[in-house]
């Protein structure tokens, strides 16, 4: 076979994986669930709970080598992980209510590792993350749960998608947007958003239709404890597309300027992993 066929067989077999991956993570996800509960069933909640954390601590761990082994020599990206490591430690202790659910980073870092190597694209994989993610969770509350009075569109659960979508696309992936962040432009791209949606949730008021049940029991409070003793916050649609915009915004304030330089024939600088 030569380098041509190669490839193009390649291509194929990605795009087949992905789709099948896709397919799998989104219609699969109750099967999980129930899979879940029948561990949490077999070994008691204390011993389930206190495993998804050592898992969730051992691979923090095992990231944390890897992060520290690649990016001392590499300014930039170190940067940007002491960044983005406060938010997401603000996001995982508010968003999440069991161990478990530290499963959305890794499904959505996969999937956008191989949404790259299908594409071959930063933006686009970032891009098919985010919209999967989203996809994924209407198809949970509008047709796999359907029936279910306790369930409600959750966006802290595409939140979580997301963070594991922007840890492979700043991470993992090779190459570096060019350039700096068009501040002006982006937030004013955010301001222009979140204004958008303020007018539209308090026309609208989607979270009527996206809530069956309240989830706060009528409590009105920030935070909820769970009944296994951990505090979180349900985001409603106000807030959940109001962070949910602001990352894709600023997520394609780096990338778009490297996408379209690189269109029009300007180098474009790489960096390796």
């Amino acid at each position: 076979m030569n380098k041509s066929g190669f490839g193009t067989f390649r291509s194929v077999v990605l795009w087949l994986f992905l789709i099948g991956y896709v397919v799998g993570i989104i219609w699969l996800h109750k099967a999980g669930n129930q899979t879940a509960a029948r561990l949490m069933t077999f070994l008691g909640l204390e011993p389930y709970l206190w495993s998804m954390r050592a898992l969730a601590w051992i691979g923090a761990a095992g990231i944390c080598f890897w992060l520290v082994r690649h990016f001392y020599r590499n300014p930039a990206r170190f940067r940007r992980l002491l960044v983005l490591i406060p938010i997401a430690v603000v996001m995982d202790l508010s968003l999440i209510v069991v161990p478990v659910e530290r499963i959305h980073y890794v499904q959505y870092g996969f999937l956008t590792w191989v949404a790259y190597k299908a594409t071959g694209k930063q933006a686009l994989a970032g891009l098919m993350g985010f919209v999967i993610g989203a996809v994924d969770e209407a198809f949970q509350y509008w047709i796999l749960y359907a029936g279910d009075p306790v369930i409600y569109f959750d966006w802290n659960d595409i939140a979580l998608n997301a963070m594991g979508v922007l840890a492979v696309l700043l991470f993992v992936l090779p190459g570096e947007p060019l350039g700096n962040l068009p501040k002006k432009p982006v937030f004013a791209a955010i301001a222009v958003w979140i204004l958008a949606v303020s007018l539209l949730v308090f026309a609208f008021n989607p979270d009527q239709y996206l809530v069956r049940n309240d989830p706060y029991e009528g409590k009105g409070t920030f935070w909820i404890t769970s009944g296994i003793n951990t505090t979180y916050h349900v985001m409603s649609a106000l807030e959940g597309l109001i962070l949910l915009g602001t990352i894709v915004i600023l997520t394609a304030g780096y990338y778009l300027p490297s996408q379209s330089s690189s269109s029009s024939g300007k180098p474009v600088r790489v960096e390796t992993v």
